[in-house]
């Protein structure tokens, strides 16, 4: 799933949440939704581990990984 897919099915609660436990904002999520920021890679794979999976660091960034 990508990040605007995750954005808009999850709850406030679950967005914050996640914001939370990754080091970040929920605003910094939907700048990452809206592509005006791309996340380094290891916020990449903190985002997937966190989310449990549900957001693909292949997904946030297809140039990084495959």
């Amino acid at each position: 799933m990508d990040m605007k897919n995750y954005l808009k099915s999850s709850s406030i609660e679950d967005r914050q949440k996640l914001a939370e436990e990754s080091g970040t904002t929920v605003a910094y999520f939907w700048q990452i939704a809206g592509g005006h920021r791309k996340p380094g890679a290891m916020m990449c794979r903190v985002i997937e581990k966190k989310s449990k999976g549900k957001i693909k660091a292949k997904d946030l960034r297809p140039d990084y990984f495959k």
